[in-house]
């Protein structure tokens, strides 16, 4: 997004890209937390929380748009 004049689009947009970035790390670990746990329901709790932390990636990553 290089559109000069947006500056405060531009700067918001990338902190909500930041925070989505911090909210998908801690996805990541409370699943390395609670998924290789012994007790069943902790496990099966990090596998889900592992699976809607993959459930959409980044579209910075994927579509290569500079923020």
């Amino acid at each position: 997004m290089n559109c000069e004049g947006n500056e405060k689009l531009r700067h918001d947009i990338a902190d909500l890209y930041d925070d989505v970035a911090a909210l998908e790390e801690k996805f990541r670990r409370l699943e390395m937390k609670y998924r290789l746990n012994n007790n069943l329901v902790e496990s099966m709790a990090g596998q889900i929380v592992g699976d809607a932390g993959r459930h959409r990636p980044l579209a910075r990553q994927e579509n290569g748009h500079e923020f």
